[in-house]
This record gives C-alpha cells, structure tokens and sequence, in this order.
C-alpha cells in the first residue's frame, strides 16, 4: 500500500513538471505541445503486438482456467472514481503498447486508432486535417477504448448518441485469445459498449471523423427552469444537419446553477459550433496559464447577465474559443469538482482559499493530475466527502433527479442530451425505446448525507427506470444492480466468447462498495 502511494506520488510529480514545461509555451503562444506526443504506428506492427497479447492470453487461461485477468494500470490512471483494490489478486495483463495511431484517412474521414490513444492525442492530430471525431468526451486523457467500454459522451451527443455509435469497426480479443473485428460478431459487439472490458477487450477501433474549423463560436442562452431547456433541444433534434463540427447548435451541454446560497440561478446552455471567420469585434475567450476554470467563465457570464433576445432566444453572451479548448474546456478542475472537494480538501482547499495562489497553480489542477490526487486517499474517505456520479434519465424525469440534487446542496448540475438510436442499443446503453433522447445529469461536489446518498441517487435512478454511469461506485446490491440490465444474456455473451476470465462485472464496479465502504442498506 505504502509503495502504490510512493509511486502516485511520484506520477504526480513528473505530471507537474510536464505542466512547468508546458507554461512557457503557453505564454508565448507557441503550438509545441510537451505533454501529448502523438504516436504512430505501422499496420504490421499492431497486428504484432495484439497478436503477442491475446498469445498471452491464450498462455495463461490454458495454464490456469480460473484465472481472472484484468488491465494493468496505475492507480490514478484512467477514469474511474475507483481505486484499484478490485484488481488484487487478479493476473495484471500489459497492453500499454497499444498507444499509437495506425491511420488518418482524410479523404474516407476516417482514424484507425490503437485502445490507448487518448482524445487529445487524436485531436490534436486529426484538427490539421480540418477533422475531428464525431464525439469527443471532455477529459483529454480519456482513451479511446476506455470511451467505448464505458460509453463516453459530450456536446455532441444530441447528435450522435454515445461515443461507441461513432465508431465503423472495431479489433477485440477475446477471453479465449482470439483476435475477431467487431463486424465478423454484430451480437458480441453490439452488447459490447457499456459492459468496461468484463465480455472481451477492445484493442483498436476505426473511428468516424467529421469536417471541423480551429475555432469554435459559442452562444450561452439562459433558461429559468428545465422545460424551456428541454423544448429547446427537441425542436433542435427534430431538424438537425449533416455538417459535422461546422455551423451553430452543433454541441449542446448546459450547467444549471442551483446554490441555495447563489444570487443568480438558472439554467445556462451553451450551444457551439466551428467557423472558419472570426469577425473583427468578437470576443474571445483562450485557456492560458492563468485563465479562471470554464464553469467559473460561465458563472461570470450569468452574474452579469446582459441579455439579448435573438431567434427566440436568451442569449447572455457570445465568443470565440479554440477547437482544442472547447473541447477540453472542462478538463481543468474536473468541471468543478476539484472547488467543491476544497472544502474539506486540506491541500486543494488551502490553494483555492488563495486567489493569487490559485491563479499560479490552477493549470496544474487537470483532471488526469486530481484523479492521482484523489487515490492518496481511501475509498471510503472519498465517497464520504464528495459526490461524483452521472445518470442518464427520460427528461421527463429530469427534475426529479435535479430537486433530489438541490435537496443535497449540490451548487451545480451539468446537463448534456444524449440521442437515442431505436432498437439498436446494448442492453448497457443509456438510451431509451421511443424517445429521441435522454438526458445525462452529472452531480459533482459537496452533498449531504454522503456516502449514503450515492445509494439513495442510485435507488431514485433505478425507480425512474434511468441508467448510471459505472465509472462510479455502485451502491446497489446484485439483484438491484441486474434488474437494470439484461443478466441471461450478459452470461451467454461471456460463456460463448470466454469472458468469465474477466472479473464480473458487478464485483469490479460495486465490489469496493460492499468490502470497504460502509452505509446503512
């Protein structure tokens, strides 16, 4: 235990003088970048390395058919809430090796990418084509396969749906160390995304590209309560275009402000889209090393509150933000759950209590750097002094899970529609039969009653017939936790591809919760 801390501790360090490096850069504007060299790689030599992979795979489940194997990553890694416990015991597998970009097809708008590229890196590469991915989660180092096996979204999602939806093939391997694309087993991979590496693991994916600009115009429009919010995006579902990235509503995501303690609340949505003119007057708003965190932008917007009315619309505020900022725009701070953890934080509430200080040191405080930070401490310690959870729910049955939020003091909700495609849905999916979309409600900060009111929420989402974000803990036992999903076939799935040497996945993301963690039930 104490040498895993000795090397987070470590990881932190040389994250935060990647950082100090990066800040001259940053002041003078240059486009060198010192955190995220992207990698490439030849078609032959992936096929070597998932071939050496699903080899080994092959070595130890023939060795040893009880084995339980699981990724070998560092704590802090990745973007689970979870520590990583739950893989003790378990044969560690390395596919650190898949880090590489095989292929940018510019005219087929396409990227051939290896499971571990993060979203930056893909962005970073594809934006010098006037490409980007179709959905593009809001942390920078979100990987790739960690965004199918988990179902990431973003702005985009009105449009597209979850990431996984984006994605034209897919390379897995199976518990048996078979190497299959995703179009050879549509029954395997259609119930794929959702399930977090417990069927089979994903080890590249072709995904889909859409025409974008280097800047984005983003319009912040005010709403007094949810309906107007919601009628909104479903007369945008009803006539959206084919354009990508380029022209406005393309992303939609919104932060609803509900402090009990705030002069100024309401709903602000923020609709973007990528232009390629820049008018002479505009404003403009650039992540540097000394900028305020985006939330703390959009609350200033709403504190000031000059509105215009535009189309039938509230508008607070325009600018103008570059692609690779908007996109990341919440990565620093982790929306703003690193604020509201300064609280009881001793070492984050002593820099936020210090605005100078903040001012220096908040380009430090990534989302990848805080998750490090928040594995120096124990399970049960975190999940009693902050709440970080995602739900996705009907948005008829949005407010009740927001009421539920504003009763636990939580001061800001993020909301983010995600677009549902029919029948064709894992039965991980957080979508829904016979409604264009469903509302994704993130709750992050300081609540009541904490760590109870994780099960609370869970139980509420459960009864609203809503799904959950399982990079979270999960409070509910194993019968509750499968009257959500489609258990029988979850097991024929694993039986017939040889996923039972992966960990359930009820025990990787609720098993902490029952060991460690302790509510009353």
């Amino acid at each position: 235990m104490v040498w895993e801390k000795l090397k987070i501790i470590l990881s932190i360090i040389i994250d935060i003088f990647i950082s100090l490096c990066e800040i001259p850069f940053l002041i003078f504007k240059t486009n060198k970048n010192v955190s995220t060299p992207v990698r490439f790689k030849s078609q032959q030599q992936h096929k070597l390395d998932i071939t050496q992979i699903a080899t080994k795979i092959r070595s130890i489940t023939n060795h040893n058919p009880s084995v339980q194997i699981v990724i070998d990553r560092k704590s802090g890694e990745g973007h689970s809430t979870r520590s990583t416990a739950y893989k003790d015991g378990k044969y560690r597998i390395n596919i650190s090796s898949l880090n590489s970009i095989i292929e940018i097809n510019q005219h087929e708008e396409y990227a051939e990418v290896e499971a571990l590229v993060t979203f930056e890196e893909v962005c970073k590469a594809t934006i010098k084509y006037g490409l980007l991915p179709a959905v593009v989660p809001e942390f920078k180092s979100i990987t790739i396969g960690g965004a199918i096996q988990g179902l990431g979204i973003e702005s985009t999602s009105w449009k597209y749906g979850t990431f996984d939806k984006t994605v034209i093939e897919a390379t897995l391997i199976t518990g048996h160390g078979n190497i299959l694309y995703a179009s050879e087993v549509p029954d395997l991979w259609k119930n794929l995304p959702g399930s977090n590496g417990t069927i089979a693991l994903i080890v590249a994916a072709r995904i889909r590209l859409v025409q974008a600009t280097e800047w984005i115009h983003l319009r912040y429009v005010f709403y007094p309560d949810l309906s107007n919010f919601l009628n909104d995006i479903e007369k945008k579902i009803s006539i959206q275009t084919n354009t990508g990235w380029i022209g406005d509503n393309q992303g939609i995501d919104a932060i609803h402000f509900c402090g009990k303690n705030q002069t100024m609340n309401g709903i602000v949505a923020m609709y973007g889209g990528c232009v390629s003119v820049i008018p002479s007057n505009a404003s403009m708003y650039k992540e540097t090393v000394f900028s305020s965190f985006f939330y703390q932008h959009v609350k200033n917007i709403l504190t000031k509150k000059k509105m215009t009315n535009d189309h039938n619309e509230t508008i607070l505020y325009e600018d103008y933000i570059p692609t690779l900022d908007y996109l990341f725009r919440h990565d620093r701070g982790a929306f703003w759950a690193a604020a509201e953890v300064a609280s009881t934080d001793p070492l984050i509430g002593f820099i936020f209590r210090r605005p100078y200080l903040l001012c220096l040191l908040n380009h430090f405080l990534k989302t990848k750097t805080l998750y490090k930070i928040a594995m120096l401490t124990s399970d049960q310690k975190r999940e009693s002094t902050g709440m970080i959870q995602d739900v996705d729910v009907l948005p008829d049955r949005a407010e009740e899970i927001i009421n539920w939020a504003i009763s636990k003091d939580l001061n800001m909700i993020w909301l983010c529609p995600v677009r549902c495609h029919g029948t064709d849905e894992s039965f991980f999916s957080v979508a829904q039969p016979n409604t264009p979309f469903v509302m994704n409600i993130g709750l992050y900060g300081v609540a009541k009653d904490l760590p109870q009111s994780n099960l609370d929420l869970q139980r509420l989402v459960v009864k609203l017939e809503g799904k959950l974000a399982l990079y979270a803990h999960i409070y509910l036992d194993r019968e509750e936790f499968w009257s959500c999903y489609n258990y029988k076939e979850y097991i024929r799935l694993r039986e017939m591809f040889g996923g039972h040497v992966f960990m359930d996945l009820w025990d990787k993301v609720a098993g902490i919760v029952f060991s460690k963690i302790s509510i009353k039930r």
